[in-house]
């Protein structure tokens, strides 16, 4: 069997196999900004030059990531975002103050590593239904930053990508 090209497959599944799934993969999953950012430093916290940085300081250079995150998601509202030259800006601000965070402890953050915890929290939100506006700024977030330099790839197929994450009944 065959499906065309644009057709958009849905999984429907019980909500409790949803939570269980969501809960396996994240844990406690009753504060979706934490665990969510919590899910990405874990992913990409290898790729980190920490330099004998202590536990104690890279737990408080993480939870300052946050206070970034709960200030700066709550700006991405419909109408406070209209242009991707806007969702541009806005992004750039808040890796640049990631990685300032992480340089004045001496740890030289990337761009790309600021990029990556911005998106992939983004990203994880919304698989924790954490906010319905996240549909319409990772829309902007996958044009921005994945497929920027990809043309060929439109609004719908980012649309396309996005509606394969397992949808509850």
């Amino acid at each position: 069997m065959t499906k065309e090209k644009d057709e958009i497959v849905e999984t429907k599944v019980d909500k409790d196999i949803h939570d269980f799934l969501k809960a396996i993969y994240f844990g406690d999953f009753t504060d979706p900004l934490k665990v969510a950012s919590s899910r990405v430093y874990r992913d990409m916290n290898r790729t980190i030059r920490f330099n004998g940085l202590p536990d104690a300081t890279r737990l408080v250079l993480r939870e300052k990531v946050n206070a970034v995150f709960d200030a700066e998601l709550s700006k991405l509202k419909a109408d406070s975002i209209t242009s991707q030259d806007e969702f541009d800006a806005w992004h750039h601000s808040v890796s640049d103050k990631i990685k300032k965070l992480y340089l004045d402890e001496g740890v030289k953050l990337t761009y790309g590593h600021a990029q990556k915890w911005i998106n992939m929290t983004i990203k994880y939100l919304y698989m924790l239904e954490a906010n319905s506006l996240f549909i319409r700024t990772l829309v902007y977030l996958y044009l921005q930053s994945k497929y920027k330099n990809r043309p060929d790839l439109t609004v719908r197929a980012i649309f396309y990508f996005l509606s394969a994450w397992i949808s509850p009944i």
